[in-house]
């Protein structure tokens, strides 16, 4: 399609203000800001698809692997604490039957924390905490 060269003629010129074309202070602040602002923006979205999501059997891992050089007595109340967390963070319908496994375990290690001299083996518990956790990702 050809433009009509007599309404091409009837257009007015574009008029901008006088000075718009010059690149001052101002409009070098203007663009710098605008490229700090989306550059931060591009940051946080990396950021925010990049990090790593967190494991609740990996927290456990960590944190069982921390109390593994206290007193016995020590490490059963830092495996109770362990196991009030997991069933705090895990509460959907989906993992009842961890909740189930993880309360019966709070209950043997709660029963072995009131006693004088608990005989309790820490390393069977660990593992029984992290096993029940194992058997839900199945």
């Amino acid at each position: 399609m050809d433009a009509d060269p007599d309404l091409l003629a009837q257009l007015r010129r574009v008029r901008l203000p006088p000075g718009f074309d010059t690149l001052d202070w101002h409009g070098g602040l203007a663009i710098f800001s605008l490229a700090v602002l989306g550059g931060l923006l591009i940051v946080l979205l990396v950021y925010a698809v990049t990090e790593p999501r967190r494991s609740p059997r990996r927290e456990a891992e960590t944190a069982l692997r921390r109390a593994a050089s206290l007193s016995p007595g020590e490490r059963l109340l830092h495996q109770a604490r362990v196991v009030a967390g997991l069933q705090g963070t895990l509460t959907s319908s989906r993992h009842a039957p961890l909740n189930d496994r993880l309360a019966v375990i709070k209950t043997e290690i709660e029963t072995a924390l009131y006693r004088p001299h608990p005989a309790v083996d820490c390393e069977a518990m660990d593992a029984a905490i992290l096993s029940a956790l194992s058997r839900q990702r199945g």
